[in-house]
């Protein structure tokens, strides 16, 4: 499987991202989010009953894949979760990264290692 660029699945799905990006800090609007899955800046992963925004992360040593936004059935996610692990490996990533989110998204992923909290303070 491969990421969707088609916003006919965006719009079914929206209600998904629209929710996750309550996490977010306000760093992104639904369309910002949009455009961006239309430009090929992140990849959209949609299901029956779930969606994901992923994001690829080049740093100087490896790329990574950034599960950034997630909402939805869990069962499905972790399933999605999968295909991306997939995917990744396929173009060469070295890692999957999970940035935020909600708290019980820990207990539920296996294999994940927390690396590094983050801490935002307004201005």
């Amino acid at each position: 499987m491969t990421p969707a660029r088609d916003l006919d699945r965006w719009f079914r799905c929206r209600d998904y991202i629209r929710a996750a990006l309550e996490y977010g800090g306000d760093t992104h609007k639904e369309g910002d989010v949009a455009l961006g899955i239309q430009e090929g800046r992140y990849q959209f992963w949609p299901g029956e009953k779930s969606a994901v925004v992923t994001q690829i992360v080049r740093y100087p040593n490896f790329r990574s894949v950034r599960i950034w936004l997630a909402g939805g059935d869990l069962e499905e996610l972790l399933a999605t979760e999968r295909l991306i692990a997939a995917w990744a490996k396929d173009i060469g990533a070295k890692r999957i990264e999970i940035g935020g989110g909600r708290p019980g998204w820990e207990r539920a992923l296996k294999g994940y290692q927390k690396l590094c909290p983050c801490a935002v303070k307004g201005l």
